[in-house]
């Protein structure tokens, strides 16, 4: 194995040094200012309060490449090209924390009029992250396609992004009104007749340099990004900027001690910050170096070593090939679990394997190029029916009807059954059978999981089971729905389950009263915004009106018993014994019995009110389910029991057991 340069060096020597390109198969920056980020900065912390003498890193292997010539019969010297092919995450929060120090001396540079803070803001442009222009391309680093030129404008080239609030109120304003606003910054004694005090106000809350920014043709700002790795990108540069901007926002430090400050963290950082550095010249031997390093550390996504494997199990033959596919696949699956899609593909086609064990069961059944070529390609293709399955309206990959199915077991929070349907998709199933299967496992999810109160978890290796024999074409439909009716309760005991469920998340409540609904009012089907219909409950969860009004006519009930005659004894006892037993309300509110539907504006009328003045609202509700709670007399726990009852009815013809 050829390992050249071992090493352990200094970053500032490591980004100094070279110019290095992040391959396009790696996957995009993934550092969460709330986990790494934070981590990162402490280290650094930790040396400046003395702890250690210097901080490892990490390994970084890189490896060399010579590009391909254009045209073979050109005999010019091929440039070397040095690609990273583990440390990546690193090396690009290197880069971002050092142009968090750049804009810092930058900005003593300007105030304060610095020559120091000048020299190293020019020093960290020129010699560590390096210069671009359209006609000059000297930077030190290239991230792959997805990041490349985000992290070009925003961090390398240090260019500003203007958050969409800031953009929407600027976009309010004429020319003319925010050159008037900055005057009155200039001078707030002069009297100034564009703007009024509340537009003076709203401008107030933006830095004046922003909008003179804004204002100048020449300067350009970037949009607040979309994409998860660009926004991730931005807030470690935030956060890097905002904690060295706390080390010297202190007004007892004069320019130059502040000046000192940062000079002091930025030494500390590119001096003292140290990575094992090597390069391999053979594409397979870095493969091999990053799994052995890899292997007793940091647990890496299995994602990662998947791509790590196929690469080097690829050879020459297939390599470009294994390359291209998997950066097509990495651009489908931005912002899906990537390593959560390679599992419920593998649980799709092979034999169940849990996350700790899919890395090993991949590499049993990936040994030879061709083989890495074709769980590439079919990962790839696969990618379509997970995308839709995580965002089924905003796929066309199959018609409404399952979209609808998708969205129902996405309520009910529903993943398990995901092998099934990539192997129904991958198997060509006919839509009308692809939809009576998804409606199949609709039913049991609900029977088994909202109502049995069993966890979606314990059925992964029995749906992986269906979704392998599916796969190798061992299995029907029928064949399916004998599979799941064998973990289903009968008829007569999911009965006895609902007779005592309860539903404690609203979307699922309001799932559950939207089907029952729309079943027996096949011409009326409920508004599915959140926003416009509410879950009621009607005993509410804040009952304290309903207990008092209680006690008090039990209260009542009682005096009028002490002091009543003979003859009207009867009546009272009566009604003392329709009362019931005295209210629980902690066992009653969440009863499947106890909820219903209803709009807003009817919703917030009624809220806590005890049920005889709910009953006004109930009777103007167009939901039938809801009006026809205003012809019940009283609402205690005798009635919401027989409700739940009632409810089944129609419950037991939704959501069938697989005939």
């Amino acid at each position: 194995m050829a390992i050249a340069n071992p090493q352990i060096i200094k970053i500032k020597t490591f980004l100094k040094d070279s110019k290095y390109y992040i391959p396009e198969y790696q996957r995009e920056y993934s550092w969460e200012s709330k986990d790494q980020i934070i981590d990162f900065w402490k280290d650094l912390s930790d040396l400046i309060e003395g702890k250690r003498d210097y901080h490892f890193l990490g390994q970084i292997i890189v490896h060399k490449e010579k590009e391909k010539e254009e045209k073979e019969e050109e005999k010019e010297e091929k440039e070397e090209k040095l690609y990273i092919i583990d440390g990546q995450q690193r090396t690009s929060t290197s880069l971002i924390l050092i142009a968090a120090f750049r804009k810092v001396f930058k900005e003593l540079s300007e105030r304060y009029n610095l020559d120091d803070a000048q020299i190293e803001e020019e020093d960290i442009r020129s010699g560590i992250i390096g210069r671009w222009t359209k006609s000059r391309d000297h930077l030190r680093l290239y991230l792959g396609k997805i990041d490349r030129e985000f992290f070009r404008e925003h961090i390398q080239l240090g260019l500003p992004i203007l958050s969409n609030n800031i953009k929407n109120t600027l976009e309010g304003y004429s020319v003319k009104e925010l050159d008037e606003y900055l005057k009155v910054c200039d001078d707030p004694s002069k009297e100034r007749k564009v703007l009024n005090g509340k537009q003076i106000r709203k401008l107030s809350k933006i830095s004046p340099n922003i909008i003179k920014n804004y204002l100048d043709p020449s300067f350009r700002y970037l949009d607040e990004p979309l994409a998860p790795s660009h926004i991730k990108i931005m807030r470690a540069h935030e956060y890097f900027y905002k904690k060295l901007r706390s080390l010297i926002d202190k007004d007892t430090l004069d320019p130059n001690e502040k000046q000192v400050i940062v000079n002091k963290w930025f030494k500390a950082f590119t001096e003292r910050f140290k990575v094992l550095y090597l390069e391999v010249d053979s594409i397979s031997e870095a493969f091999i170096v990053f799994e052995t390093l890899n292997a007793r550390g940091k647990a890496l996504e299995t994602s990662d070593l998947l791509k790590n494997h196929l690469l080097k199990t690829a050879g020459t033959v297939f390599v470009e090939r294994v390359e291209k596919t998997w950066v097509a696949l990495q651009e489908k699956a931005l912002e899906t679990n990537l390593t959560s899609f390679i599992r419920y593909f593998w649980n799709s086609k092979y034999s169940f394997s849990r996350e700790k064990e899919l890395y090993k069961e991949l590499k049993k059944g990936v040994t030879k190029g061709i083989d890495s070529l074709n769980l590439v390609e079919e990962l790839h293709r696969t990618m379509n029916a997970y995308k839709f399955l995580e965002d089924p309206e905003t796929s066309n990959l199959y018609e409404e009807k399952i979209q609808k199915k998708i969205m129902n077991l996405k309520i009910m929070n529903a993943q398990t059954y995901y092998p099934i349907f990539l192997a129904m998709y991958n198997e060509s199933f006919k839509k009308e059978d692809v939809l009576e299967v998804l409606t199949m496992l609709e039913n049991f999810y609900f029977r088994n999981c909202i109502i049995a109160g069993k966890t979606a978890n314990s059925y992964e290796v029995t749906f992986s089971k269906i979704a392998v024999k599916i796969s190798k074409k061992e299995i029907d439909v029928r064949g399916i729905a004998t599979e799941l009716k064998k973990d289903l309760p009968n008829d007569k005991d999911f009965e006895e389950l609902f007779k005592l469920a309860t539903i404690k998340t609203h979307s699922v409540a309001k799932y559950m009263l939207r089907e029952i609904v729309n079943y027996e009012q096949n011409e009326m089907i409920v508004n599915e915004d959140n926003k416009v219909i509410h879950l009621e409950h009607i005993l509410p969860k804040k009952w304290e009106k309903w207990e008092k009004e209680d006690k008090d006519i039990r209260r009542s009930l009682e005096t009028k018993l002490a002091g009543a005659k003979k003859e009207e004894r009867k009546d009272i006892e009566k009604q003392l014994d329709e009362l019931g037993e005295i209210f629980d309300f902690n066992s009653q509110v969440y009863k499947i019995g106890n909820l219903t539907l209803l709009f807003e504006e009817l919703n917030k009328k009624a809220q806590n009110e005890v049920f005889k003045n709910k009953k006004k609202f109930y009777l103007s509700s167009e939901i039938p389910m809801t009006k026809a709670l205003g012809d019940y007399s009283k609402w205690n726990a005798d009635t919401i029991d027989k409700r739940q009852v009632e409810l089944f009815e129609t419950v037991q013809l939704i959501w069938k057991n697989p005939s």
